[in-house]
């Protein structure tokens, strides 16, 4: 499983770095499945320049709780973000936005360590632990897993991606591929065979 289409598309329009992406992605796995989401399980039809005003539900507790969007924020969280980044809105790039804001701040305060760093070494466990007092879905005991195996990039690759290493070995692979397809289509174009040139070789047997 990994995050819905509609929130792994728009956070890939963003400018998180991928690390950041996966963990927002594995999150919302866990909390919602669209910007538009609310906790009884309905979605919110009306404006999103501002939080749902919405009537709200009974959670788990027997509490009251107005949780909505990818995140299931809620309000006083929302605007506690808004009011520190300047974005009030309640669209799609606005929640992303804010709730990064959100992940880097909580994590950096229970932990003293920057989010994205920790991220970047693989250290998933103590992210988990870091957030969960912020998600205590999005970032319980199975959020390692879920970040496992959020698609990855520009390239879609739905294979997993643990570490930055492996991210590192796969944007190799793919720059390989383009080269050696590049080879041939210049083959075919009638500039001859350049097989032996290193750049247009690498990654041939892939085309």
């Amino acid at each position: 499983m990994t995050a819905s289409a509609e929130i792994l598309d728009e956070l890939r329009k963003s400018t998180l770095a991928i690390e950041a992406q996966a963990c927002l992605a594995a999150i919302s796995e866990a909390e919602a499945e669209a910007f538009r989401s609310l906790y009884d399980g309905t979605l919110w039809t009306g404006s999103m320049a501002s939080f749902p005003d919405w009537p709200g539900a009974t959670g788990p507790t027997g509490k009251p709780t107005h949780a909505a969007g990818a995140f299931q924020d809620q309000p006083a969280t929302y605007r506690d973000i808004a009011a520190k980044t300047g974005d009030s809105s309640f669209e799609p790039a606005s929640q992303v936005a804010n709730n990064w804001f959100l992940a880097k701040n909580d994590f950096k305060a229970r932990t003293g360590d920057d989010l994205l760093t920790t991220l970047k070494a693989g250290a998933l466990d103590k992210v988990a632990s870091g957030l969960v007092g912020t998600w205590s879905g999005g970032a319980n005991a199975g959020f390692a897993a879920r970040y496992n195996h959020q698609p990855r990039g520009t390239w879609h690759d739905p294979r997993p991606i643990a570490s930055a290493g492996e991210f590192s070995a796969i944007r190799c692979r793919h720059r390989s591929l383009a080269l050696g397809c590049a080879g041939r289509f210049y083959r075919h174009q009638g500039g001859g065979d350049r097989s032996g040139d290193p750049q247009m070789h690498a990654g041939h047997d892939f085309c």
